[in-house]
């Protein structure tokens, strides 16, 4: 960190300067440490030039001011001072720089500028009046002179500007480049500045002496974001800080502001999961400090161009009308913090959450014809683009009911996909019945664009058999307040895991251990899905073609069959650990006992969700000699590499065929399992049928992955019907087909068994705790996977 020296300071003759644009910025209080960036501070500044660019808000004055005030104490400056001579600018014989602070102002002219720096400069060197250190804009001879005499100073001078976009005149700053490039490396510079800074960074950037901090390293980090609610005695658990920092993007100055607010809360953790740039402090700090920096043509642009989730130039253009669009976005990304480009060709640019939030709220404003307009614009232009599903949903919510209708006859197998991203946007308005009436292929588009968008069909209650009170959850945990009097195997007060299959024990299926065949646990009502023949056996949190039986997300459950179907579970293992016993650690296992693991197989798994992570350590358990998950998701991969011992693939860097037969000796893996479902689209043609056909891009890979004479696995969340399935590669391959959408019990006590001697942990599954009362914030977390979410558990 920069060493500060304590000088003797004299009043200077002229006009008078601020002591505080020479002394370092006292931070608000609380400040939290950020050792990381102080790091990178000390590094950069070893070099000529250290940059920290971002809009206003990101921390650069406050992050600046710790490091220039926990190197030593700052110089005693009063107002209308200089530092007096010292006959030499080698103010000690140390190797370590002795730094200087200036702070810029609105309005600085060459001759402003020129009077603070050479304060700046003799604060630091102990130069005197009349010396090497002009007061005004110095002639080239004064220049080089100074420039030699920096050279030849013994200790480097680190001279740290901030706010320095504030300089208007490119020539303020000539000299000061000049300086840079003839001291021989004795002057190092530590900027801070929004954007428009007049020195030749492209220069300094190609030669290597630039090093650039910006909003990316600036934003706050989870255990930052903590550190900061702890400081403003307004701690969170760890779920609600990580939501909190994605809401804000680590954006310093929101945090700040929400630390501040969310101590007056009375459900602090609700109130995060609505933080939004659309509260008023945000919109007004936004408004102010940030869009007020642009010119209105800039805003005006942003806010049309947020009608959609992300942009390029040409579909920026064809919303604005402007010739230019492009290069106004790549002008605003360039500043940093308002827009991210994407790394692609060409570049897409996307918005900060909070600015996207108070962007929309404008768009909401618009007149509606206006708003409408933007929405057809960007519909036209994504079907021309050959991107149906956001061209139907921009039609359907501009209430172009015919174009929606056609886009959905033209393009229905390209509107679902297992691997999508999650879409943010609101549910588009539904269209009036009349129109529905006049052409049913409306309401299919509009129930097309929810599945393209992640609705969960439970949730969203758009399951064709869930009624309204029906209770959700299949896996849960709790104690025995009461039982029956037919019960044998549990008492009130044991602490008991249910599966997530209602099974009689006594029928046919039962005795051979296939618990979720049970013919009796469930009505075989006709108002089952005629796409599985007849239903399977009852199941928790299911419709009534499941059994009806109510789920665990209750402060009260009703277990039928509970010595079958309950099971006590060890002193050892807690309740975080235990409650996967009930439906995944099984399924998991069956997968791997489905696809006959042995010790030495090559086992590869589609999916890191709960599911296949612990069918990745069952195969693991088993003895199989790799694992290999395949999937998109970063923090599902690390997280399957980490607890399951399995090797990540992500199928956007990698071709995944080619990568699994080099890890299998050519062959392929001797199991493939897809653990995940195959999103249901329904044609024109299945429509009349009253059938639908899944798309199955999983489970076609698998097939055509796995080695001859293998077995490929499929697990739940798949429908009754798929299209194009390649069964001549299954047949000429010779391959066993086997699946199972939910797990029997026979399982669970040796599973328990093992989380009791730490054989299988499972907690780090759940990665957000949420009382039962937000139970939609918690499906919709799972629904986006967002905020990292893999499992939401819920505490009644």
């Amino acid at each position: 960190m920069p060493e500060q020296d304590h000088v003797r300071v004299e009043p200077a003759p002229g006009p008078p300067l601020l002591a505080s644009r020479l002394t370092p910025a006292v931070p608000p209080e609380p400040v939290v440490a950020r050792p990381r960036l102080l790091r990178r501070l000390d590094e950069g500044s070893t070099g000529p030039v250290t940059l920290l660019a971002a809009p206003a808000g990101w921390g650069k004055t406050t992050l600046l001011a710790s490091w220039t005030r926990l190197g030593g104490a700052p110089p005693d400056v009063e107002p209308g001072a200089i530092v007096p001579d010292s006959g030499d600018l080698s103010v000690s014989s140390a190797d370590e720089p002795v730094s200087a602070w200036m702070s810029v102002e609105a309005g600085d002219d060459s001759d402003r500028l020129w009077a603070y720096l050479a304060a700046a400069l003799r604060s630091a060197t102990g130069a005197t009046e009349g010396g090497p250190v002009p007061d005004r804009p110095p002639r080239p001879d004064q220049l080089e002179a100074l420039a030699a005499t920096l050279a030849a100073a013994d200790r480097p001078v680190l001279l740290i500007l901030d706010d320095l976009h504030r300089v208007a005149d490119p020539a303020a700053l000539t000299g000061l480049e000049f300086l840079l490039r003839h001291a021989g490396g004795r002057l190092r510079l530590v900027i801070g500045a929004r954007a428009g800074l007049h020195l030749p960074l492209h220069r300094l950037r190609l030669a290597g002496e630039l090093t650039e901090i910006g909003p990316d390293e600036l934003a706050f980090t989870d255990d930052e974001v903590a550190d900061l609610l702890t400081a403003h005695a307004a701690a969170l658990p760890a779920t609600a800080v990580h939501r909190l920092r994605e809401r804000t993007g680590g954006w310093p100055a929101a945090l700040r502001i929400a630390a501040l607010a969310v101590r007056g809360q009375p459900d602090p953790e609700r109130w995060v999961g609505q933080f939004g740039g659309d509260q008023p402090e945000i919109a007004g700090y936004l408004r102010e400090e940030v869009l007020a920096t642009l010119d209105p043509t800039e805003e005006d642009l942003l806010r049309r161009t947020a009608v959609v989730d992300s942009v390029c130039a040409d579909l920026a253009g064809a919303l604005t009308g402007r010739a230019d669009a492009g290069q106004v976005l790549a002008d605003l990304a360039g500043t940093g913090g308002l827009l991210h480009r994407e790394d692609t060709r060409p570049p897409w640019y996307r918005y900060e959450v909070l600015l996207a939030d108070l962007l929309r709220a404008d768009l909401a404003r618009l007149p509606a014809e206006e708003l409408r307009e933007l929405h057809v614009r960007a519909a036209d232009w994504y079907a021309g683009d050959g991107r149906p599903a956001d061209a139907l949903r921009h039609a359907l919510a501009a209430g172009r009911w015919d174009l929606a209708g056609d886009l959905f006859v033209a393009h229905w197998p390209e509107l679902t996909r297992y691997d999508r991203d999650p879409v943010h946007a609101p549910a588009p308005t539904s269209p009036p019945a009349e129109v529905v009436r006049a052409d049913p292929e409306v309401a299919l588009a509009c129930a097309a664009e929810r599945a393209h968008a992640g609705d969960l069909p439970l949730l969203a209650g758009r399951h064709p058999l869930l009624r309204p009170g029906d209770v959700l959850g299949a896996e849960f945990l709790g104690e025995v307040v009461e039982v029956g009097p037919g019960v044998r195997r549990h008492r009130a007060g044991d602490r008991v895991v249910v599966g997530a299959s209602v099974a009689c024990g006594g029928c046919w299926y039962c005795r051979q251990g296939l618990h979720s065949c049970c013919d009796n646990a469930s009505a075989d009502l006709p108002s089952a899905d005629p796409d599985w023949a007849r239903s399977d056996a009852g199941c928790f949190g299911r419709p009534r073609a499941a059994g009806g039986f109510a789920g665990g997300h209750a402060e009260y459950v009703r277990v039928p069959y509970a010595d079958v179907s309950a099971f006590r579970v060890p002193d050892a293992v807690d309740d975080d650990r235990a409650v996967f016993a009930a439906d995944v650690a099984p399924t998991g296992w069956l997968a791997t006992e489905l696809g006959a693991v042995r010790p030495g197989d090559v086992v590869a798994i589609w999916g890191a969700g709960a599911v296949g992570q612990l069918t990745a350590r069952s195969a693991v358990l088993r003895g199989a000699a790799r694992v290999l998950v395949v999937d998109r998701y970063e923090e599902r991969l690390r997280m399957a590499e980490r607890h399951s011992d399995a090797e990540p693939l992500d199928y956007r860097r990698t071709d995944v065929a080619a990568e699994l037969r080099d890890r299998s000796g050519g062959r392929g893996p001797d199991v493939c399992v897809v653990a995940v479902g195959t999103p249901p689209a329904r044609s024109r043609a299945d429509r009349f049928g009253g059938q639908h056909a899944d798309r199955p891009d999983a489970l076609r890979e698998a097939v055509h992955a796995c080695r001859k004479s293998g077995v490929v696995v499929v697990l739940g969340g798949t429908g009754g019907f798929v299209d194009a399935f390649p069964l001549g590669a299954l047949t000429e391959r010779r391959l066993t087909l086997r699946g199972a959408g939910r797990p029997d019990l026979r399982d669970v006590p040796m599973l328990l068994d093992r989380m009791a001697r730490d054989e299988l942990r499972t907690e780090h599954l759940a990665t957000h705790r949420l009382p039962l009362a937000q139970g939609p914030e918690g499906y919709a977390l799972f629904r986006d996977r967002a905020d990292g979410c893999v499992r939401a558990v819920f505490t009644p």
